[in-house]
């Protein structure tokens, strides 16, 4: 949702600095998404844990760390756990 402004992570603000954005209406958001999940690595090496929980928080979703998770989707070649609650979300 914003800059990470960390002097090891500049290249990826520059790449990423039009997706950030913190203006959302999250009362909107919620009622067209009532059931969400926000997964992150508990140890992810460039977004801290803050920002995860923080969006989850904010937009009532359910908040499940990936312990040794790195920054998700890195180094995963599958992922059931994300194949669980897509499954969960279709009933």
């Amino acid at each position: 949702m914003e800059s990470l402004n960390q002097e090891k992570t500049w290249q990826f603000d520059i790449v990423n600095g039009t997706f950030y954005k913190t203006a959302f209406n999250w009362d909107k958001l919620k009622k067209l998404i009532p059931l969400s999940y926000v997964l992150y690595g508990t140890d992810d090496p460039y977004v801290p844990n803050k920002f995860p929980i923080d969006f989850a928080n904010r937009l009532g979703s359910e908040i499940i760390p990936v312990k040794n998770g790195g920054h998700l989707g890195g180094n995963f070649t599958e992922f059931p756990l994300l194949l669980e609650l897509f499954k969960k979300m279709q009933g």
